[in-house]
């Protein structure tokens, strides 16, 4: 069965809940900017609370044209040294 689609009533005063998906040190994280969970392929997927919220604006030029911005994005680790990660060549 495909997913229910919100209809834009459903939408207002909402806002996006950003996910990640992340392998660092041969493990997979599933990160959010809140909890929530996603069913992929048959299987719910949680994600944790461990990102900040984007400040993300979305704007065009007078062109039209949209421009490319790069956005800053916290990750929070719990449990993680991140140090040692790094020092066995891990990287992100």
């Amino acid at each position: 069965m495909a997913p229910r689609i919100p209809n834009s009533a459903e939408l207002i005063n909402t806002r996006p809940v950003y996910c990640l998906d992340l392998t660092f040190g041969g493990v997979e994280y599933h990160l959010a900017t809140e909890p929530i969970d996603i069913v992929r392929d048959g299987r719910v997927i949680h994600y944790a609370e461990a990102l900040s919220d984007p400040d993300y604006v979305e704007e065009s030029t007078r062109e039209g044209m949209q421009e490319g911005n790069s956005v800053p994005l916290a990750v929070y680790l719990d449990g993680v040294d991140i140090a040692d990660q790094v020092a066995r060549g891990h990287r992100l």
